[in-house]
């Protein structure tokens, strides 16, 4: 890993926006390079659950980047972003290399659909979305992650953060700060915290 690492944030159109720009924020104060990566530059559009709020640019296509520039890669969820993701086959590709590498996974809710499309999650412990109580049962079904998971040889687990080896894996944006705190411990060997913390100033 070179002195400060680079990750690679993993979105589309329809990603949900804290799980992106909170752990990017995060690590960017501690010094890292957060790129934002998606099927093909020009913008994408930001999410609220199912309602568009705004659009954000993209850093790189996937064909203008290499998995050994990087030291992980971010998976935000999102109602449409990680569906789109996992249609690509060079995002897929990029994924399985990146974690072929052993480098850092770190999805959050429904990002973990894009890791289990991607073919590496078998027996590796893993979360991702498990409801929210403003969606109606048909969304929840509709967005649920589990079942996929599980179906690609995963073993679930409802924790607020997941950690296997180079795997970092929430449940929900409400999970945001033990899932970036993670992400930092994992980057820095414990020399840096996550900003978030307390007692820890930006």
């Amino acid at each position: 890993m070179s002195n400060e690492p680079r990750i690679a944030a993993l979105i589309a159109d329809g990603f949900q926006e804290e799980e992106c720009l909170v752990p990017r924020f995060a690590l960017e104060l501690l010094g890292a390079q957060v790129d934002i990566v998606s099927p093909a530059r020009g913008t994408i559009e930001i999410y609220s659950y199912f309602q568009k709020v705004g659009t954000y640019d993209v850093d790189y296509s996937i064909a203008e980047v290499e998995a050994q520039e990087f030291d992980g890669i971010l998976i935000p969820g999102g109602a449409k972003s990680p569906v789109i993701l996992s249609q690509d086959e060079q995002i897929k590709a990029f994924v399985r290399a990146i974690a072929g590498g052993g480098k850092l996974v770190a999805c959050i809710c429904r990002g973990a659909l894009l890791a289990a499309e991607a073919g590496i999650v078998r027996d590796r412990r893993i979360t991702g979305f498990t409801g929210d109580s403003e969606l109606s049962a048909e969304q929840y079904n509709e967005l649920a992650v589990e079942p996929v998971i599980v179906g690609c040889g995963g073993i679930w687990e409802d924790k607020s953060v997941v950690i296997d080896r180079n795997f970092i894996s929430s449940r929900h944006p409400r999970d945001l700060k033990p899932f970036t705190a993670a992400i930092c411990n994992y980057l820095w060997k414990g020399t840096k915290r996550s900003p978030f913390d307390e007692g820890v100033t930006g």
